[in-house]
């Protein structure tokens, strides 16, 4: 009896032992789980605020870059706007002409090529074919005849920026091509020509005329 006695005891004790070590373990784990806790929140907070900090920057940026360029792009605009305009006028021009009076604008070009000596040159020594689009052939071939004689082998039909390229500008797509026998030289003559180098030499005083009349 005694030897059981002395069993229930140990065991009571061992009992005893065990809760108080499991009640420690579960205060510390109480303990390491709010210190996670907390640990995991000020992580949060921290991301947020780093995350709201990014984006106000962007936002920043954004609104710095926007309000830079908006005079950028309103001149842009401005810009095209006159561009078009000056355009329309010129096309407007261009429409009223006879179509012989727009074959005498194009070729103008050879009249002015032609102060060049080696231009010059090459213009009596070597034989041309005229490829032409948007004009009445016969009418380019008879003003061609008066410029270059027999050195005009003939003048055949193209289409708008099959043998040069060309930016479609205007609604009238109208010009002349010259091109050597032996391919080694050609000439561009179109309405489309006239303009881009009108616009290039004279755009201001284009500008001022059509914003003063």
């Amino acid at each position: 009896m005694q030897e059981l006695r002395s069993t229930e005891i140990l065991d009571k004790e061992i009992l005893e032992d065990a809760q108080k070590k499991v009640q420690k373990i579960l205060k510390n784990s109480e303990s390491e789980c709010r210190s996670i806790m907390s640990s995991v929140d000020d992580k949060v907070t921290k991301t947020v605020e780093e995350k709201e900090a990014a984006l106000i920057s962007k936002l920043e940026s954004i609104k710095t870059n926007l309000n830079a360029s908006l005079p950028l792009e309103k001149e842009r605009f401005q810009v095209s706007f006159v561009e078009n305009l000056i355009i329309t006028k010129i096309q407007d021009y261009l429409k009223s002409l006879s179509q012989e009076k727009r074959i005498q604008l194009v070729l103008e070009k050879i009249k002015t090529i032609k102060t060049d000596d080696y231009v010059d040159y090459l213009l009596k020594e070597k034989f041309f074919t005229a490829y032409v689009y948007g004009f009445d052939i016969k009418k380019v071939e008879k003003a061609l005849n008066d410029i270059l004689g027999k050195r005009l082998l003939a003048c055949q039909p193209t289409d708008f920026g099959k043998l040069i390229l060309e930016d479609e500008i205007l609604e009238i797509n109208e010009g002349i091509i010259l091109e050597s026998q032996d391919k080694e030289v050609r000439f561009r003559m179109t309405l489309t020509e006239v303009v881009e180098e009108l616009l290039n030499n004279n755009r201001e005083e284009l500008a001022e005329t059509l914003f003063t009349a």
